[in-house]
């Protein structure tokens, strides 16, 4: 099992991930002092379509079903 330092250090490898390839600036804080996200980095996630699932567990699969569901919706309409 991961420790807390190591799923924290691979979710700052995943935003600095996605700030490469959006060249964009996530805030420098990304956890509060109770450990849960900073309302700034939830305001960042949604300003710029970053998945909440793959920066905190690396788990690309809500996206992909998300992307998925929006595709057959758009097909049938």
């Amino acid at each position: 099992m991961k420790t807390t330092e190591q799923r924290h250090e691979e979710t700052r490898e995943r935003l600095a991930q996605f700030e490469e390839m959006t060249q964009t600036k996530a805030p420098d804080t990304i956890w509060d002092e109770d450990g849960a996200p900073t309302d700034e980095i939830l305001i960042y996630a949604k300003s710029n379509g970053l998945s909440l699932d793959w920066l905190f567990l690396g788990d690309p699969l809500p996206s992909i079903l998300y992307l998925h569901d929006m595709t057959i919706k758009k097909e049938v309409a």
